[in-house]
């Protein structure tokens, strides 16, 4: 599973004041919903405001979203090799993702990219608290430096 349940069950807490991930936070989901009763669920979470719901996006779109974005978030259980966190990293964008198959390796096992359990919305929201501490210079360099790591 690519955890989007996680991502809206973070979207939904935050926007009830239930977590504190800091203001003007901005919850954007990107991709397919093959799955037809999580495709309810994204409906349900965009219509409430949760979070909005971009479906696929590809190419030229899909770098201005990363351009614009401050932090991808990727809750994943399974995808143990995701090119979206290459994607991410390519356009500058801070990752922050779930400790699983070869994540760790491709963010030099940093525990600011890194949470433990995808399913702990505070430890997500801790994590996206102190991400957002760096500010967008902060975390540029931190994004350049897994970048260069890559490089070799």
């Amino acid at each position: 599973s690519k955890g989007i349940d996680r991502i809206i069950d973070l979207a939904r807490l935050a926007a009830r004041g239930e977590i504190d991930i800091g203001p003007d936070v901005q919850f954007c989901l990107a991709g397919p919903l093959v799955d037809v009763q999580m495709a309810r669920e994204v409906a349900a979470a965009d219509a409430r405001g949760d979070l909005v719901y971009l479906g696929p996006v590809m190419g030229n779109h899909r770098d201005e979203l990363f351009d614009d974005a401050d932090v991808l978030i990727h809750l994943s259980r399974d995808d143990v090799s995701p090119l979206v966190i290459i994607e991410a990293v390519a356009r500058g964008c801070f990752p922050l993702a779930t400790s699983i198959g070869c994540i760790p390796e491709m963010l030099e096992n940093s525990p600011m990219h890194l949470v433990n359990d995808g399913d702990d919305a505070e430890e997500v929201a801790a994590k996206l608290r102190a991400i957002r501490l760096l500010g967008r210079a902060g975390r540029s360099e931190v994004v350049r430096g897994v970048a260069q790591s890559w490089r070799g």
